[in-house]
């Protein structure tokens, strides 16, 4: 499973995270281990789908992990969420609110219609995000769908979510990555892999794999952590 520690580093309190993958990545069955792992305070928005289904999924998950208590935890379905309502979701009691996904939020109607441009209202939303999570010291996980990548095997961040400033971009996006999606060798009938994919103050990219089980797509734990340059291939193993 996932720690609780790592989650406090990956995504810290009083700061948005964005939390981006292409289709199929396993986005939302991460976040759903992060839930796990943080159990109260957490508050799922779900901009895409019916938020019941995630709480039934939640439960089928725990069923078959035959644990018995239920998750504590709230979730909503707002299509169009604002980020006005939102800060009146954040002043309640929640320490991580997690947004799937963030890019159908909107800045309300009267400001949305200031912008020709989709790209620089989508900049303003996580700009204003950032300042809510700091302002009620709340941690905010965005979850996004990102473009193509122009090689999919090795996803990059310069080429992700270009209308931000990349100095933002690079202290607060996480790409997620399922490489067994574009390499059948790391395939197996029980246990998959995904990686989650940051960069640190020195430009480099850091790389921590998981496995992940199949059946109930939790985390098991994780198998390694390595570091690249932009660029490069796999460099040196992290210890932590």
């Amino acid at each position: 499973m996932i720690s609780e520690d790592y989650i406090k580093r990956m995504f810290p309190q009083g700061r948005l995270t964005i939390l981006g993958g292409g289709p199929l990545a396993g986005k939302t069955s991460f976040v759903l281990s992060v839930v796990r792992v943080l159990n109260t305070g957490v508050l799922y928005l779900s901009l895409r789908e019916d938020a019941s289904k995630v709480v039934r999924a939640v439960n089928r998950q725990e069923l078959r992990r035959k644990l018995l208590k239920r998750w504590s935890f709230h979730t909503s379905d707002i299509p169009g969420l604002s980020v006005e309502q939102l800060e009146c979701l954040i002043r309640n009691h929640y320490h991580t609110i997690i947004i799937n996904f963030v890019e159908l939020m909107n800045l309300g109607h009267d400001e949305s219609s200031k912008f020709d441009d989709r790209s620089e209202e989508l900049r303003q939303i996580y700009e204003q995000l950032d300042l809510l999570a700091k302002k009620y010291n709340r941690r905010i996980i965005g979850v996004s769908m990102l473009g193509r990548f122009s090689n999919p095997i090795v996803p990059r961040f310069e080429e992700c979510l270009r209308f931000l400033d990349p100095k933002f971009l690079q202290e607060r996006l996480i790409i997620l990555h399922r490489p067994s999606k574009y390499n059948s060798k790391l395939q197996s009938p029980k246990t998959d892999y995904i990686e989650l994919i940051s960069m640190n103050c020195d430009g480099e990219e850091i790389v921590d794999r998981f496995s992940v089980d199949k059946n109930t797509r939790s985390i098991i734990r994780m198998v390694s952590s390595m570091k690249r340059s932009v660029g490069e291939e796999m460099q040196s193993n992290i210890q932590y």
